[in-house]
């Protein structure tokens, strides 16, 4: 039985490994995603307000 408890807490381990690399990844398309839109709002105004 010892092998079993030891495959289910490595399973639950990797589980684990990919729901933080899931909400890493998550955070990193919402950050990209706010850098887009900054620029898109920047040159927009430039378009508006040339210098």
């Amino acid at each position: 039985m010892g092998i079993f408890s030891s495959l289910k807490q490595w399973n639950d381990e990797c589980n684990e490994r990919g729901k933080v690399i899931e909400q890493q990844e998550a955070e990193k398309r919402r950050q990209k995603k706010k850098s887009v839109i900054i620029l898109k709002k920047e040159t927009l105004v430039q378009s508006i307000f040339p210098i």
